[in-house]
């Protein structure tokens, strides 16, 4: 367990007499402190109430020892509490477009980055974290993740096991709030910005006009949804 106080130190293993307790800063900062933390090649995310396949790390792990791929990707599964199961985009979607020559960030977006296991190197690499609270997101952080990444062309291979994203009610993610007002617009900003840096070629792989507008549109629609 990892636990980070008031004053934001982290303390690991034997946690000092005098702490008191853990201070919530929210599943993005939780996040980062495991970005920073992290020795091990590989890494991944597994939400609590969220449940995966049990070959899903033996796949995953195989297939980006196999290509050495920057990236495993896992199929999205949604789980409803009325037993409706749901692939919002399946891995076969994803190639089929991508061998169109359709960017994969059109449809590899948002939610799908809890599907990956990632190469520690390639985080690194690029010096990606989330933006959290700190930066005035409590929600959509994932979306500009996973585009920031994607922009960065990483190898990757598609595994075709699942991560089971359970949907309630009462989730976070179907909550509408004031927060969500403002991250949701915030969020699809930043990511028109990252267009605007590849654009630019301030990445190491130009994005094209045409690829810039197919992933502009997706941005734009996601956020009228």
């Amino acid at each position: 367990y990892v636990h980070v106080d008031i004053n934001h130190h982290i303390y690991q293993g034997n946690v000092p007499d005098d702490y008191k307790n853990a201070v919530n800063y929210g599943i993005y900062a939780t996040r980062n402190t495991a970005l920073q933390l992290v020795q091990s090649e590989y890494l991944t995310f597994i939400d609590p109430d969220d449940w995966v396949e049990n070959d899903y790390l033996n796949k995953m792990f195989y297939a980006a020892e196999e290509r050495h791929a920057d990236i495993a990707k896992a199929e999205l599964c949604k789980n409803y509490e009325n037993g409706r199961v749901q692939i919002p985009t399946s891995n076969i979607e994803i190639l089929r477009e991508k061998h169109k020559g359709i960017p994969i960030a059109r449809l590899f977006c948002g939610s799908q980055a809890i599907t990956c296991l990632w190469r520690t190197s390639f985080i690194k690499k690029y010096n990606l974290r989330y933006k959290d609270r700190t930066d005035g997101f409590d929600y959509d952080s994932d979306d500009i993740f996973l585009l920031e990444a994607l922009l960065h062309h990483p190898t990757i291979d598609y595994c075709f096991t699942r991560y089971h994203y359970v949907q309630r009610n009462t989730s976070a993610v179907h909550t509408i709030n004031h927060k969500r007002f403002t991250s949701t617009p915030k969020s699809r900003k930043i990511e028109i910005q990252l267009l605007n840096r590849a654009l630019a070629s301030e990445f190491d792989y130009p994005l094209s006009k045409l690829h810039y507008a197919i992933i502009a549109r997706r941005i734009v629609w996601e956020l009228a949804k």
